[in-house]
């Protein structure tokens, strides 16, 4: 007969945990590469629709889980309002500013941009949340950069066979894009602060509100408001509905993981991006591209055997 102890129990309960919040993320990497592929699929859209669209369907799917659970009339202590606050900001501000950097900046130059978020969401998960800093973590880190700049291949470090890699207004999308990553850095770190006393629907349902403003003046001050097609609109409700995953499982994710473990482990949707481009449109990924896959995935996987060892030891 085996008989458990309440401390073996504890222990496979907190392996358990952290082991699923690296598979929320996985899962959260997934479904981010769904939706980026998805948007391939569209005719004519704008950036501001795109975003606008994306939040209303996120605030009609979270709306009725919000009201159910009735945390619309529930009393929050001031510190987790502000944090939750903070998050939402800082999440709205980072998603809406990357999506207008894209048409002034290179798509592997703002991709090498948003890498460093590794670097930047450990220095600040070691100053506000005060999690250890290893030296396990800052290899596999460094890893994860170098992987993903050889995938985006940044015209700063690759070259470009552009001239005058898009003009002056590189420079706007630079500043716009190291912006984003660290609103991002920073979002990252306070969802992890809120800990598990803010449920998912809550976070979710702030977050769209917040969002549908940000577009809805980004639009109104850049481009004004231009109807999809309609091919476009059934392929934007399910790009949507994926992105709404995306952030659903990021969330439990940083729930239940150390916040640079996540960022680590978010890395992974390079991976599923390639996956979904070579199976659903063809694209065969370059010798460098392959080359920086495999130091992602050997990233991951050493990240995800590092934390089954630590867990097992404590």
């Amino acid at each position: 007969m085996i008989h458990l102890s309440y401390s073996t129990m504890g222990d496979c309960k907190g392996s358990c945990s952290s082991m699923l919040g690296l598979t929320y993320e996985f899962l959260s990497s997934a479904s981010f590469a769904i939706a980026n592929l998805l948007v391939k699929f569209l005719q004519s859209p704008g950036t501001g629709q795109l975003l606008l669209f994306r939040y209303f369907a996120q605030y009609a799917i979270t709306l009725p889980i919000y009201s159910y659970r009735k945390d619309l009339f529930v009393v929050r202590p001031l510190k987790t309002i502000l944090v939750l606050l903070v998050s939402v900001i800082t999440t709205s501000l980072s998603v809406v500013i990357f999506y207008f950097c894209i048409p002034l900046l290179p798509l592997g130059d703002a991709t090498a941009i948003l890498s460093t978020s590794i670097i930047l969401v450990g220095l600040f998960a070691f100053i506000f949340l005060k999690e250890p800093c290893r030296i396990s973590g800052v290899f596999i880190s460094v890893i994860a950069v170098v992987g993903l700049v050889l995938v985006s291949r940044p015209s700063f470090i690759f070259g470009s066979d552009t001239a005058g890699d898009l003009g002056a207004n590189r420079t706007v999308g630079i500043l716009l894009a190291v912006v984003s990553n660290i609103f991002m850095s920073l979002a990252t770190v306070a969802i992890r602060k809120t800990g598990k006393t803010t449920h998912f629907s809550e976070f979710q349902f702030y977050y769209a509100i917040c969002g549908l403003t940000m577009s809805f003046l980004s639009i109104f001050f850049t481009t004004g408001f231009r109807y999809p097609c309609l091919d476009d609109i059934f392929i934007m409700a399910l790009s949507a509905i994926a992105a709404l995953f995306s952030s659903v499982l990021k969330f439990l994710a940083l729930q239940n993981e150390a916040a640079g473990r996540v960022t680590i482990a978010s890395t992974s949707q390079v991976l599923f991006g390639f996956l979904l481009e070579y199976f659903f449109l063809g694209v065969v990924p370059a010798i460098l591209s392959l080359i920086g896959a495999a130091l992602i995935t050997f990233s991951c996987i050493t990240l995800t055997a590092i934390n089954i060892t630590t867990k097992q030891t404590q």
